[in-house]
């Protein structure tokens, strides 16, 4: 009996202190805006078509999708009245590879930022742009190697309607790696 009392006590302290291990979304600044479709946007959708990208050339064949998990030169992340990444993680990527930061913020006051936590600068670059959010994985370029071996970039319309600065944002990667870029008229939520 004090067994099963035991398990009960611990599987209790377990489950009540669960919301103590998550990280709470809501703590982190991103322009008041949450990670998921709004109501409002869902609704502009409707009437989106007009906005939708129009498709380029389609690149040489056979096109092959670049997966996340193959390797990788850099990592884009965004700094939109904060990261929205623990500087931790910032410092373990800038220690193997090279990470690039997409804001409107002034790269010194970025840099600062970076270096007052313990960030490897050197691997650090600032490209300046206006984002909306932080959620570069949603709204990031889909890298792909042509049947030339050519890397490029696919853009899509970004299915936000009420984030057009995310939106743009693989035309200034595309611009800023030196990549072709190819638009599909497709509105999707990224990832």
């Amino acid at each position: 009996m004090k067994k099963h009392s035991l398990l009960a006590f611990i599987f209790l302290l377990f489950v009540s202190n669960i919301s103590l291990l998550a990280q709470s979304i809501e703590d982190i600044p991103n322009n008041g805006l949450k990670h998921s479709i709004s109501k409002e946007d869902k609704l502009k959708l409707i009437d989106f078509s007009a906005n939708i990208k129009s498709p380029t050339v389609i690149p040489t064949a056979p096109v092959r999708n670049i997966a996340e998990f193959e390797p990788s030169e850099a990592v884009i992340i965004a700094y939109s009245g904060g990261f929205g990444l623990p500087y931790s993680v910032i410092r373990d990527l800038s220690n193997t590879g090279k990470v690039i930061i997409v804001t409107s913020t002034s790269s010194t006051t970025i840099m600062n930022l970076l270096n007052t936590n313990g960030v490897n600068t050197a691997n650090c670059t600032v490209v300046s742009a206006t984002v909306d959010s932080w959620w570069t994985r949603d709204y990031s370029a889909w890298f792909i190697i042509d049947g030339n071996n050519n890397i490029g970039i696919v853009d899509f319309t970004y299915n936000r309607p009420s984030r057009p600065h995310d939106n743009a944002i693989p035309a200034v990667e595309a611009n800023y790696l030196g990549l072709n870029l190819y638009l599909m008229d497709l509105v999707h939520t990224g990832g």
